[in-house]
């Protein structure tokens, strides 16, 4: 595949907005512990002497996605099942570790410092802080689900799909930490936290005098409610709530789906009712591990993993966690990234900006290559109909 490299950074136009892309496959699993959401384009199918149809459709990237904090991943299916029919990439999108439908539980508190210590060049032997567990479980996940990429290629004797490491927010700093223990080069990273000057000096300065529990973000996760006495009444509460604004009822229902479990009412009948499915203390604790500086965060991958790593980063023009003017710097650490910025775009633009997105997905080569085969199949398909195509050709369309 054609890499994100080398080209300059390229503002959207809103309004663009791609084609409707065919049906997807969405199927969940239990990886070790992990909930995992797969995707898959409608296609070719190869199926392996197993019969596992749906995990062999032919596609020419697997991504592995990793979700915003306190966002579960299957937030995210409208998205990421419109972004894998527009690519033709197979997307795994799992819950992190204390979030969603993952069985594995968030350490205790106490039991991992705050904050990232770095030391060498690699993430391989971190693991005592928060930053570097979940590097490690993504690392984990990742390797697991390229070997069954592998399997699956090897059955229906053919190449193995290229891997993606991509992520939202925070899930996108993990990501760009996993690269080099996953040897991966091409990334796509959506809004990841980059504060402005004026917010990061502040910050710089709670971590310093070690008052991370100041962060806006870790305070509001601590004062969340978790209970609701109803659907309705999540709903009604989220429509009101600003971090919602522009998601609609669709996304909101699967937010709801994704973070919340509907419990019975029990011999306490206050116990009935929507209840969040993490602990918003732990929400709290992975914002707090948030780097002093972005610019440690990006210093901290090796020089020369930062120079061939092809990443394409979409910042948000009115996000308030992520500076949509650091193009410049990004693109000097990573010299073959591409900054896109999405104009009047908040933070949350996967579900605010879902058709600005993908309309900017569909102008990149994968999205133009992709469009371009739908186009000849259907022409293809046309022309058969019409039995003008030679019979051997007719099979192959």
């Amino acid at each position: 595949m054609r890499p994100f490299a080398r080209s300059l950074s390229t503002p959207h136009t809103p309004g663009h907005t791609p084609c409707e892309p065919p049906p997807v496959m969405v199927s969940r699993f239990n990886l070790h512990g992990f909930h995992v959401l797969e995707i898959d384009p409608e296609g070719p199918r190869h199926d392996g002497h197993d019969g596992h149809s749906a995990g062999a459709v032919s596609v020419d990237a697997f991504v592995v996605f990793s979700h915003a904090t306190g966002i579960a991943a299957s937030t995210y299916v409208d998205f990421l099942s419109r972004w894998a029919a527009l690519w033709n990439v197979r997307i795994y999108a799992y819950d992190a570790r204390g979030m969603g439908q993952t069985q594995h539980p968030a350490p205790p508190p106490g039991a991992l410092r705050p904050n990232p210590s770095f030391s060498g060049s690699s993430f391989a032997n971190r693991g005592g802080d928060v930053t570097g567990l979940l590097t490690g479980d993504l690392c984990a996940v990742f390797w697991d689900l390229k070997a069954r990429e592998k399997e699956r290629a090897q059955q229906a004797a053919r190449p193995a799909p290229e891997p993606i490491l991509a992520g939202h927010s925070y899930g996108g700093w993990l990501s760009l930490y996993a690269a080099e223990l996953c040897h991966v080069n091409r990334l796509v990273l959506l809004d990841i936290s980059i504060l402005p000057p004026s917010t990061a000096a502040l910050w710089a300065l709670a971590c310093l005098f070690r008052q991370r529990q100041l962060h806006t973000l870790a305070v509001a996760a601590r004062h969340r409610k978790r209970r609701y006495r109803s659907v309705e009444e999540a709903h009604r509460v989220f429509r009101r709530v600003p971090f919602f604004r522009g998601w609609g009822k669709k996304r909101i229902q699967a937010y709801v789906d994704a973070n919340y479990v509907l419990e019975s009412p029990g011999a306490d009948s206050q116990s009935a009712g929507l209840v969040l499915r993490h602990d918003p203390a732990w929400e709290a604790r992975i914002y707090e591990s948030q780097q002093p500086s972005h610019l440690l965060g990006f210093l901290s991958v090796p020089a020369p993993i930062r120079a061939r790593l092809d990443i394409l980063h979409v910042a948000g023009g009115e996000s308030i966690a992520c500076d949509a003017n650091a193009g410049p710097v990004f693109r000097s650490l990573f010299p073959r990234s591409r900054w896109c910025v999405l104009p009047d775009a908040d933070h949350m633009f996967p579900f605010s900006r879902e058709e600005s997105l993908l309309g900017l997905f569909a102008e990149l080569p994968e999205g133009k290559r992709e469009s371009l085969r739908r186009a000849l199949r259907s022409a293809l398909g046309e022309l058969s109909d019409l039995q003008i195509l030679p019979a051997d050709l007719k099979t192959s369309a």
